[in-house]
């Protein structure tokens, strides 16, 4: 049973927005008709509301690839079917600025810790998006002009200790560093979740620079508008 999301089985919609951080799931909400919160614990925002006359829920995972596994594994519990993912990443170059959004199309990611728990073998899990729930969203930022790139990212727990030397090693591989994608793609493949995750740049490894909090606030709520478009849209089940 969930030990964070306190609701039941058929409490919760079969589509979910996650956002990294609980500030991100309330400026989601204020999008939202009907908004009802549901039972949580461990400071984690969590509520559902309508979209476009669809229900949708809303929940934040915090910080790190632990916790966003925890939040995917009580969403599969509780029916929830498609999940659009919601966070910040660090560009790695290839054209993106400050502002611009990554839909990760899949993620690279060390093996090992989290990983090696949840498979007990010495084999890296493909760490990719749903290819259906990946059109929806790469359809809507189009129609909505929002700039963004379909590419891989690199899931690293060491985010913020990156070198200036690492740089051009990981952006062969990626086009954005975050904290949590891997996560997200390999628990969610393992329970039968359709998932997108979609990275805000909110900070440059090229060029150090980085966005103010006070710019997030308009910059996540659009950006999730966006994503709950695509949410809505998407076929039942």
């Amino acid at each position: 049973m969930p030990v964070v999301l306190r609701a039941r089985v058929g409490d919760v919609p079969d589509r979910a927005l996650v956002t990294e951080f609980p500030e991100a799931t309330s400026w989601v909400k204020e999008l939202l008709s009907d908004v009802k919160e549901l039972p949580h614990v461990r400071g984690v925002g969590f509520a559902k509301g309508t979209y476009g006359r669809v229900e949708v829920a809303v929940v934040s995972h915090g910080y790190g690839g632990p916790s966003a596994s925890i939040i995917v594994e009580e969403l599969s519990m509780l029916g929830v079917k498609y999940v659009v993912r919601l966070g910040e990443g660090a560009s790695l170059g290839r054209g993106l600025g400050l502002g611009d959004v990554v839909v990760a199309s899949s993620a690279s990611y060390r093996s090992g810790s989290l990983y090696r728990q949840y498979l007990r073998e010495d084999i890296c899990v493909s760490a990719s998006a749903d290819h259906v729930v990946l059109r929806y969203v790469d359809e809507a930022l189009t129609e909505r002009s929002v700039k963004h790139l379909v590419s891989p990212v690199v899931t690293i727990d060491s985010y913020h200790t990156i070198a200036n030397s690492d740089v051009a090693g990981l952006s062969q591989i990626g086009a954005a560093v975050d904290l949590e994608t891997a996560a997200v793609y390999v628990v969610s493949l393992l329970r039968g979740l359709r998932t997108v995750s979609v990275d805000v740049i909110t900070r440059s490894l090229t060029t150090s620079e980085a966005i103010e909090d006070g710019a997030l606030r308009t910059l996540f709520r659009s950006v999730g508008e966006v994503l709950l478009d695509a949410l809505s849209s998407l076929p039942r089940g």
